[in-house]
């Protein structure tokens, strides 16, 4: 592997990005729907282009699905794209449940604190409690979404209770897992390309999370979410929206029982 910077695919990787977004504010059905696919073939270039680039971004395998490095970096991926929807949690605490902006931010603020006493929690486990970690908190994460999913439309005490455990769920979902996935890409990699490995981390953690908040802002756009009023369908939007991207830590969930059964 030759030493310098990956251009051709950071280039490829930041138009994705900006595709993507650029479908998040457009109101034009036609035009949502086409940036958002051209976005996400920039991305599909990208990693074509890794795999036969001499300078690459992510350490030999980290791109092939069926390699344990490639199951690792899409897990990696999809559990922060999975994240990404609290970025409308407070809009919709507001205009659902009636929350102050402050008390709707400390609310959602529940996700980054499951997140961090979960890594204080696991993060110093090992073994098999480690890679069973690794299952668990995926699926966590895939039903605090969907507990949202259901939650988020409903009104009253009982609702918002349930709203802030799930948001909870989710950033523990993600705290049992990430020190134990991180740990397994470390492993998993060559002594050789222990660098390229640690950096890529970084790279698609990044990634991860610029196109999921922006398949979020796509996905509401799409459903009107911001251009709604009457509660009830806004209700019906955020369910969906939740939903939808429930699917993202359970498909994190599926790379890594692959990875583990490897």
């Amino acid at each position: 592997q030759d030493s310098g910077i990956a251009g051709p695919q950071i280039a490829m990787l930041a138009l994705s990005v900006l595709l993507v977004a650029a479908a998040s504010v457009v109101t034009q059905p036609l035009w949502q729907w086409g940036l958002g696919a051209a976005g996400l073939l920039a991305g599909a270039a990208a990693v074509r282009h890794e795999r036969r680039a001499s300078r690459r971004l992510l350490p030999q395998g980290g791109t092939a699905l069926g390699q344990p490095l490639g199951m690792l970096y899409a897990a990696v991926a999809l559990l922060l794209m999975g994240t990404m929807t609290e970025v409308f949690v407070p809009y919709l605490l507001q205009h659902l449940h009636g929350l102050q902006p402050l008390t709707a931010g400390y609310v959602t603020a529940l996700l980054a604190g499951g997140w961090s006493v979960a890594s204080v929690l696991f993060s110093g486990k090992s073994g098999r409690a480690g890679r069973a970690l690794m299952l668990i908190g995926p699926v966590l994460c895939t039903l605090g979404l969907l507990a949202l999913a259901l939650a988020m439309p409903w009104q009253g005490r009982a609702a918002l209770v349930v709203c802030g455990l799930a948001l909870a769920l989710l950033g523990l979902g993600v705290g049992m897992a990430w020190p134990h996935v991180l740990n397994a890409i470390m492993h998993s990699a060559s002594a050789q390309e222990a660098d390229s490995a640690a950096s890529g981390i970084t790279t698609v953690q990044l990634y991860g999370m610029a196109v999921g908040a922006a398949l979020v802002g796509l996905v509401a756009n799409a459903l009107g979410l911001t251009a709604l009023s009457d509660p009830a369908t806004l209700g019906r939007s955020a369910l969906w929206l939740f939903a939808v991207f429930a699917l993202f830590p359970a498909l994190a969930a599926w790379s890594l029982r692959r990875f583990l059964r490897g």
